[in-house]
Formats: C-alpha cells, structure tokens, sequence
C-alpha cells in the first residue's frame, strides 16, 4: 500500500509540473502572438500610408497586403428584419435558412462590401482584419 501512495505522489508531483510548464508556455505563446499582432498592425498602417502593395527587405524576405478578412454576425436587436432583408431585398432566400452559418453570413457581407452593394447599417455586426502575407527568400 505504502509503494502504491509514494508512486501516485510522485506521479501527481509530476503531472502538476508538467502542467504548469505547459501553462508558462501557453503564456508565452499568448504574449508572443500579441507582440506579432503589434507589429503587423504597424506594417500594415506604414504600408498603406505610403501605398505600398508588397515590401522586400535586403534579406529577399517579403511582405504583402492580403485581402482583409471579414467577420460579419447578426445584431440582436435587428435579427428579424436584418433577415427579412437578405430573403427578401437581397433575393437570396435559399441561402438564409433559421439559422445562418458565420462564414455563410461573413461571405456574402465581403461579397457585397467588394461590389459596392449597399449594407443597411445597424443590421449586422461587422469587423474587417487587414492582414498581411510573407515570403522568405
């Protein structure tokens, strides 16, 4: 019995540090991915303040704008005629079920934002991430 407790203690003893590696990790990672947000974000903005489509630094390493992604999402309160709009002003009822997938609703929101179609405002939720791509020589 007594091997059978000192074997199990041991064993927590090691979980639990294992586990709290992985958790300083993960922080780790977290921060790490906040600080390259930080700096895509000052990219980007440099980028289109001076027009650029693609930069190369002198290690052949290269930058480019991508196409923004877009996230789209019913608002709550307009749910019902935001709906009403897409089945019936928009004309695309076999699309629109009870429920909408995200991506389905984002789609056609890009869809109509790169068309120029118009988007009745306090309908739906909107967020555009400008993102950029990379090439290393």
């Amino acid at each position: 019995m007594e091997t059978s407790l000192n074997f199990i203690t041991v064993k927590i003893d090691e979980y639990f540090s294992i586990k709290n590696d992985i958790d300083k990790m993960e922080d780790k990672v977290k921060d790490l991915k906040k600080g390259r947000d930080d700096i895509q974000a000052a990219i980007i903005e440099h980028m289109e303040a001076n027009e650029l489509q693609q930069v190369k630094d002198a290690k052949g390493r290269m930058v480019y704008l991508t196409d923004p992604a877009v996230y789209a999402s019913f608002n709550k309160e307009n749910k019902a005629e935001a709906m009403r709009v897409i089945k019936e002003v928009w004309n695309m009822p076999e699309i629109f079920q009870e429920t909408v997938p995200p991506s389905t609703l984002s789609r056609v929101i890009k869809d109509r934002m790169v068309n120029g179609d118009y988007i009745p405002e306090g309908l739906f939720n909107v967020y555009i991430e400008k993102r950029i791509g990379n090439r290393k020589s």
